[in-house]
C-alpha cells in the first residue's frame, strides 16, 4: 500500500538500498508511471506481475540487483518502455521471450553479467532499438540472425567478450549502424564482407584481439577504400 492513491507519479526511485524482494502489487494502480529505479538492491527474484499495467512505462532500471535469471512474462506488457538496464548482474542465459512486447525498446543493457549465448531471437521484434550493450560477459558466439530485424542499430557494444570469430552476415542490413565495439576479444580474423551493409559506420574498435599484422593492414585496405577514412581503432 505504499503508493496508494499516487495516481499522477511518474517516478520512482528506490536505488541503493536493501530491499530483497518487492511485493507484487507494489505498482498496482501507478499508470502514469515513466520511470523506475530499483539499481543497487537486493532482489534475487522479481514477481512476474511486479510491472503488470505499467502501460506508460519508458524507463525501468534494474542494474546490480543481483538477479540471477528473470521470469519470461516479467516484462510482458511494457508496451511504451525506451530504456531498460540489466547491467551488471548475474545473469547466464535469457529467456528468448522476455523481450517480445517491447517494440518500442530504443535502449538495452546487458553489460557485466555471465552471458555466454544469445538466442537467435532474443531481439526479434525490436525495430526501434538504436543501442545495444552487451559488453564484459563471456559471449563465445553470435548467431547471424541476432540483431535481423534490428534496422535501427546505431551502437553495438561487444567489448570484453570472448569471440574469436564473427560471421559475415551478423550485422547484415544494419545500414544505421554507427559504432562496433569489439575491444578485449579473441578475435584472429574480420572478414570485410561483414561490413557490406554498414553504410553508416563511422567508428569500430577492434583493441587488444588477437589480429595479425596481415590481417590488420588487409582490414585497413577496404575500410578506406569503402569509408574514404580511417574509422579503425586498435
Amino acid at each position: 500500500n505504499l503508493f496508494n492513491g499516487l495516481k499522477n507519479l511518474e517516478k520512482i526511485m528506490l536505488k541503493h538500498n536493501m530491499l530483497t524482494n518487492l511485493n507484487a502489487e507494489l505498482f498496482h494502480g501507478l499508470n502514469n508511471l515513466k520511470v523506475i529505479y530499483l539499481n543497487g538492491n537486493r532482489l534475487d527474484t522479481i514477481d512476474p506481475g511486479t510491472f503488470k499495467g505499467l502501460y506508460n512505462l519508458e524507463s525501468l532500471h534494474l542494474r546490480s540487483i543481483n538477479i540471477e535469471c528473470l521470469h519470461n512474462y516479467v516484462l510482458a506488457g511494457l508496451v511504451n518502455l525506451k530504456e531498460l538496464s540489466l547491467s551488471n548482474n548475474r545473469l547466464r542465459s535469457i529467456d528468448p521471450t522476455l523481450f517480445r512486447d517491447l517494440q518500442k525498446l530504443e535502449t538495452i543493457m546487458l553489460d557485466s553479467n555471465i552471458l555466454s549465448e544469445l538466442d537467435p531471437g532474443l531481439f526479434a521484434g525490436l525495430a526501434n532499438l538504436q543501442r545495444c550493450e552487451l559488453n564484459n560477459n563471456q559471449i563465445v558466439w553470435l548467431d547471424k540472425d541476432l540483431f535481423s530485424g534490428n534496422v535501427n542499430l546505431k551502437f553495438i557494444c561487444l567489448d570484453g567478450n570472448l569471440l574469436t570469430t564473427l560471421d559475415s552476415q551478423v550485422f547484415r542490413g544494419l545500414n544505421k549502424l554507427e559504432t562496433i565495439d569489439l575491444r578485449r576479444n579473441k578475435l584472429v580474423e574480420v572478414d570485410s564482407y561483414l561490413f557490406r551493409d554498414l553504410e553508416s559506420l563511422r567508428k569500430m574498435s577492434l583493441a587488444n584481439n588477437k589480429l595479425t599484422l596481415t590481417g590488420i593492414e588487409n582490414l585497413i585496405i577496404y575500410l578506406k577504400s569503402v569509408y574514404g577514412s580511417d574509422i579503425l581503432e586498435f
